[in-house]
């Protein structure tokens, strides 16, 4: 079912509208951040929030949809892959000083089940291509 509905293109579209969205927010959150926060203390990163568990869910959410915006690439000729690239190492690092331990796990099973979810793909389309 979860298939049918995101094989239409329309869906796809805005799966991918949003995440771009999730994903800029995320580089404007980082610029403000970057120039108005308190530098890197000793334990963990702020910000300019009050929480450094905040910081770690605004970065596992920019993980998916930059992932999601990744993927989405190889469909379409997309040019900005390398900035999408460099927003997803950003976000990771934000969540890795900012010491969120649950959202560093929610980054680490995302990056597995895109490996999986790929690694499937893959072999897939690799056995078709060779059988037919």
């Amino acid at each position: 079912l979860i298939q049918k509905v995101m094989s239409t293109s329309s869906n796809k579209n805005t799966a991918y509208m949003i995440s771009k969205g999730i994903v800029y927010g995320f580089i404007l959150f980082y610029v403000v951040s970057v120039l108005f926060g308190p530098p890197l203390g000793k334990d963990q990163y702020f910000s300019f929030l009050a929480n450094p568990n905040i910081i770690g869910a605004l970065a596992s959410i920019a993980v998916a949809s930059t992932l999601n915006l990744i993927l989405h690439k190889k469909e379409e000729n997309d040019k900005y892959v390398w900035a999408y690239i460099f927003v997803l190492g950003i976000a990771i690092a934000m969540c890795f000083f900012s010491n969120s331990r649950t959202n560093m796990l929610a980054i680490i099973i995302q990056l597995v089940i895109v490996t999986i979810v790929e690694g499937i793909r893959l072999f897939r389309n690799f056995d078709k291509h060779i059988y037919n």
